[in-house]
């Protein structure tokens, strides 16, 4: 068997070439999202996705509430190994009643084409607050989640069924909470 040596220069070339063609691990990163339905909003300061093709304006794109896509659309998009988000604030005015928690360290694994294999929150907390009955302060342990169904998830905030002999589909195969 015949052995080849190389020198240095051509190895460091290759492995920089090599970088340049596959690249790092991809990430898209969007900043100061909310989402206004009414009563609910939902305020996401920082959300990531790793190990995906999206760019951080296409990421954009499909996180955006204000995208001309159909939700549809933009879920059959979105594509990635992972989704975190430190921070997600859900706020929920009832006339004078008003509850505001912010959920932690979000995670989404194996996300594609609407579905989540995975998803999990180390915790939450926030206030409840109604002129009548006075204040109280929530918290919760750490939440889980597999096989979630995000499109009908986000659906059943923000549109109605549009045929009612749909058949009914489960949200989430198993959800479990401290």
């Amino acid at each position: 068997m015949r052995e080849y040596h190389y020198p240095r220069a051509v190895v460091a070339l290759f492995s920089g070439a090599l970088w340049l063609l596959c690249g790092p691990a991809r990430a898209a990163v969007v900043e100061n999202l909310s989402y206004d339905l009414g009563a609910i909003r939902f305020t996401i300061p920082r959300i990531e996705a790793t190990g995906t093709a999206l760019s951080d304006a296409d990421f954009r794109g499909i996180v955006d509430p204000a995208s001309a896509a159909t939700l549809s659309e933009r879920l059959g998009a979105l594509n990635a190994a992972s989704i975190v988000a430190p921070q997600v604030i859900l706020e929920i005015k009832a006339g004078p009643a008003s509850n505001k928690i912010t959920y932690r360290d979000l995670k989404l694994a194996n996300v594609g084409g609407g579905l989540i294999d995975s998803f999990s929150v180390a915790g939450a907390g926030g206030d409840m607050k109604d002129p009548k009955g006075g204040d109280i302060k929530v918290s919760y342990g750490a939440m889980s989640a597999h096989k979630v169904n995000l499109g009908l998830m986000l659906r059943l905030f923000t549109a109605r069924r549009a045929d009612p002999d749909e058949p009914l589909a489960p949200v989430y195969e198993d959800f479990t909470a401290d």
